[in-house]
């Protein structure tokens, strides 16, 4: 790989009534000189909410530590 990316970490919820399932998935990012974070799915049924993203530079061969930026996650904040 000759440019660097942002990959996430998700969790994707499926709230259809035939499926209703929760799985942790890698979206692969595009490739750029300047790459963006993946967009997140956001519809009636899936959502997807991330919960790592792992900037892979330039002709890396393995994920490091210091690649990967935790997201905090606050669930069931209330006012």
């Amino acid at each position: 790989m000759s440019l660097p990316r942002y990959d996430a970490v998700v969790l994707e919820t499926n709230h259809s009534d035939t499926v209703r399932t929760n799985r942790l998935r890698v979206l692969t990012g595009t490739p750029a000189s300047n790459p963006a974070k993946p967009t997140m799915a956001s519809s009636a049924n899936v959502k997807q909410h991330p919960l790592a993203y792992i900037k892979v530079t330039a002709g890396a061969t393995a994920i490091t530590q210091s690649m990967i930026q935790v997201v905090d996650v606050i669930v069931g904040l209330t006012g």
